[in-house]
């Protein structure tokens, strides 16, 4: 009687269990899934190939030191004919570039353009 019991018992706790496991797991199926919703925004839009945007990039920048491709856009880092950083910002739609950000090593920032970088005041 003893054996029968606690196979039965066993049994309800795995069933109770199983039951119970399903629940969490279908809810998760329903939940927000922030990656999810990212790439199907973007699963429309034609953007141009790698190759193209390297050949893109390498007319910008001519010494590539890192590419780097988030959501629409392709940000390359590397250096200028006369060794200064640049940072560029490309669409991968068109190619077109966003943003160009030159750094100035401190030995040249007294021949960077006017504006370019910001006084320094000493007191």
């Amino acid at each position: 009687m003893n054996t029968g019991f606690k196979s039965l018992s066993i049994t309800a706790v795995l069933v109770l269990a199983g039951g119970l496991g399903t629940g969490p797991t279908a809810a998760q199926g329903l939940g927000h899934h922030p990656g999810a919703a990212t790439a199907n925004q973007f699963a429309n839009v034609r953007v141009l190939s790698f190759e193209q945007l390297e050949r893109i990039a390498a007319r910008e920048v001519p010494h590539i030191t890192e590419l780097e491709i988030k959501d629409l856009t392709l940000k390359v880092k590397g250096y200028d004919a006369q060794g200064m950083k640049l940072d560029v910002l490309l669409d991968r739609r068109d190619g077109y570039v966003l943003s160009r950000r030159v750094k100035y090593p401190k030995h040249m920032q007294r021949y960077a353009p006017a504006g370019a970088i910001p006084p320094v005041i000493t007191r």
